[in-house]
């Protein structure tokens, strides 16, 4: 066959496009033919790696096993010489891969490994850039040399791999995209539905304040600024996060105090918060109700202890293993028993603190005679 009509034969190789890794297929179907028609035994695409210092196969074909092999790779630390004349982006011919100026670090080691005495090594570009190389090697003891139609013959099928390889990174890329998209769309779902959930809660806190908004117009409007806050910061963290879908409870906590801190600064010394680094994700869900059983411990210290009375509030992460942590939040003013005040009064805020607190699962200790401070515990 002519070397035309080997190249158009070649040319016409069709991949199935939902082929994972067509490169592969691609050699499968033209290795074999091209070994026959150039008298060689082996034929391997080699590609640099980002770094540059390094070339990687993703096909190596040998005649005499009939194998396929890759993830082979060759540093230039090793062969200095030969990454130099790699990197001019020219034709390598080496009739002796023993003695050539470009090849002969190989001698003692790939060369020996796999026999090979000639090789012809084409540059693979890519919108003008090097990026590989794709190597015909003749094997044995006798040297040969490749005449002027058989380069011909393979920088033609050089770009033929090219095109191979940019088509398989092109739908690579076309499936992250695909994917990103559909995470996207998820993702969005996702936050609308929480976004729902959480709008659905502030209505609940508005109908049960509604009573009271006649006689303390101001006060209830001020708190339920405070819990507005605490589910907007919800939302502002899961724009932010990687996930979107959690939050992380220092991140979060934090927030809250900084805006404790920013609207009472005349109290600034009474508020203690201590709220290490800790890496420790809840669901949005969580947060939100976290927030909002924080929100309302503040600002019954506010009124019952912290601005009446000097009281000191504290706000604090205890991470006890990787799997739990410990909140700890309340004043250092005088202890009451939380159940017997709930029943006894049906207070507002404590009624807020208990449904949170057991609609998202928390491990949590009440305030009682002798410490009225809150033990919230969360496990993953």
């Amino acid at each position: 066959m002519k070397i035309l009509d080997q190249i158009d034969s070649l040319s016409k190789i069709v991949i199935d496009d939902n082929n994972e890794d067509a490169i592969l297929s691609f050699m499968y179907e033209f290795a074999s033919k091209v070994t026959d028609f150039l008298s060689i035994e082996r034929i391997n695409i080699w590609l640099l790696n980002k770094e540059r210092d390094a070339i990687f196969s993703i096909a190596e074909y040998d005649k005499r096993t009939d194998a396929f092999s890759h993830h082979s790779v060759i540093y230039q630390k090793d062969v200095p010489t030969y990454f130099q004349h790699l990197m001019e982006d020219k034709i390598i011919l080496a009739p002796n891969i023993h003695t050539h100026p470009a090849t002969f670090e190989f001698s003692n080691n790939y060369a020996k490994e796999y026999d090979v005495i000639s090789l012809m090594d084409i540059p693979l570009r890519l919108n003008g850039k090097l990026i590989g190389v794709m190597c015909f090697e003749k094997t044995g003891m006798i040297p040969r040399e490749f005449n002027e139609m058989e380069q011909i013959f393979a920088m033609a099928l050089s770009q033929l791999a090219v095109a191979y390889i940019e088509n398989n990174k092109r739908k690579q890329i076309q499936e992250k995209l695909q994917n990103a998209l559909k995470e996207k769309e998820l993702l969005i779902k996702e936050l609308n539905h929480r976004v729902k959930n959480n709008f659905s809660v502030l209505v609940s806190l508005l109908r049960l304040s509604k009573e009271n908004l006649q006689k303390e117009k101001e006060k209830i409007l001020e708190e339920f600024e405070y819990q507005v806050f605490s589910i907007l910061k919800v939302h502002e963290l899961l724009m932010e996060s990687e996930k979107g879908t959690t939050i992380n409870v220092s991140e979060y906590l934090q927030k809250l105090a900084d805006e404790f801190l920013a609207s009472y600064v005349d109290i600034k010394d009474k508020l203690q918060f201590d709220i290490p680094n800790v890496h420790f994700e809840i669901s949005s869900k969580q947060a939100v109700h976290l927030g909002l059983v924080v929100t309302e411990i503040f600002l019954n210290s506010l009124k019952y202890a912290l601005l009446p009375l000097g009281k000191r509030f504290e706000l604090s992460l205890n991470p006890l293993n990787d799997k739990r942590i410990e909140i700890i939040v309340g004043d250092d003013g005088n202890a009451f028993d939380f159940d017997a005040v709930l029943e006894k009064t049906n207070s507002f805020g404590l009624s807020i603190i208990k449904d949170m607190a057991d609609s998202s699962s928390f491990d949590i200790i009440y305030p009682s005679k002798g410490d009225s401070k809150y033990k919230i515990f969360i496990s993953k």
